[in-house]
């Protein structure tokens, strides 16, 4: 997901060029706002993830619990890539209704 938030950014940098609409610009900016959030919490969930493999790796022996609750990650994982695919669907209908594709 990281790779194809960084591709939507790069698509909007380059759909910029191709506009001066104010209007544009202002939804363009709120996108480009969702998808730096999105990168960082991107980052913050992969290092959640490693942190809880490293943890396996030690099994069958842990001396510690987990560090992160596995449904829980589970779960923030899937909402990460519902809410993600949403995000990119409404970029794209925005560069779709922009004639910008």
């Amino acid at each position: 997901m990281r790779k194809e938030n960084t591709a939507l950014l790069d698509r909007l940098t380059a759909s910029l060029r191709h506009t001066n609409s104010r209007e544009f610009l202002d939804q363009a900016e709120a996108f480009q706002e969702k998808m730096i959030s999105k990168n960082e919490s991107l980052k913050l969930l992969r290092h959640e993830v490693m942190e809880q493999l490293d943890w396996l790796d030690i099994v069958p022996q842990p001396r510690e619990e987990a560090p992160h609750d596995w449904p829980v990650l589970t779960q923030d994982m899937r909402k990460m890539q519902e809410e993600f695919e949403k995000m990119k669907a409404a970029f794209n209908n925005l560069l779709r209704n922009w004639q910008l594709e």
